[in-house]
């Protein structure tokens, strides 16, 4: 790779980030990210717990991680 090229894709790294940060400026306030007040999660319930997946509790049948 040619030294040109290299500093073209390191000005560009740095542009894609400079847009990253000035974007997590904009969400603020709690408004911008739940607007009508209520932050709404969900909780996948696999059949083994992992990162991704919850498991459910056999007595209760609640949601729980390992």
């Amino acid at each position: 790779m040619s030294s040109l090229m290299k500093i073209a894709v390191g000005i560009a790294l740095l542009i894609g980030c400079a847009g990253s940060f000035a974007a997590a400026d904009e969400l603020s306030s709690p408004r911008d990210v739940a607007p009508t007040g209520t932050l709404r999660v969900a909780v996948a319930v696999g059949p083994a717990a992992s990162t991704f997946w919850a498991t459910r509790d056999p007595a209760s049948g609640e949601a729980r991680r390992a």
